[in-house]
């Protein structure tokens, strides 16, 4: 529950980032009664959740907010830092797991 929560967190602070790109004004993260965005952007996550509960609530945030979420998982933090320390990149939200 911890995990879903610091996802669910990251990724409402990521949404306005990603609009407000190109010096253009950021917009507030949407609410639970707002209609989807329709900008169609997308964010790339690397993650330890397991494949059901990512897609999942990967799933749920691009219905509330019309933004794609591209993931890859990972099974350990050694397995994270290796990829990144090899120069391996182009992710916006990486979720470490808890030890």
């Amino acid at each position: 529950m911890k995990k879903l929560l610091v996802l669910l967190m990251t990724l409402l602070l990521i949404v306005p980032a990603v609009f407000a790109q190109g010096g253009q004004e950021a917009v507030p993260a949407a609410t639970p009664t707002a209609a989807p965005a329709t900008s169609g952007g997308s964010v790339n996550a690397y993650t330890t959740l397991e494949e059901p509960l990512a897609a999942k609530l990967f799933q749920l945030f691009e219905a509330e907010t019309g933004i794609k979420v591209n993931y890859q998982t990972y099974d350990a933090n050694e397995t994270l830092y290796g990829k990144l320390a090899g120069g391996s990149g182009g992710y916006d939200v990486i979720i470490p797991s808890d030890y």
